[in-house]
């Protein structure tokens, strides 16, 4: 099932929050899921993406 990316990096600041509150995860972590996120992001704009679903994330990760 695919995504509008627009609408998943809508989101990220909940999702983060989220893991900060329920996970008590720690600033070091925070911050690398942050620049993973961020990478992805800027790879889904790069490709035009409008919609991320299961290719889109395997073409991000090769």
């Amino acid at each position: 099932m695919a995504v509008a990316a627009e609408d998943f990096f809508d989101h990220i600041e909940k999702f983060v929050d989220y893991r900060k509150v329920v996970y008590e995860i720690s600033e070091q972590t925070l911050k690398s899921n942050q620049t993973d996120l961020k990478l992805f992001n800027d790879f889904i704009k790069n490709k035009r993406y409008k919609a991320i679903d299961g290719p889109a994330v395997i073409d991000f990760q090769y």
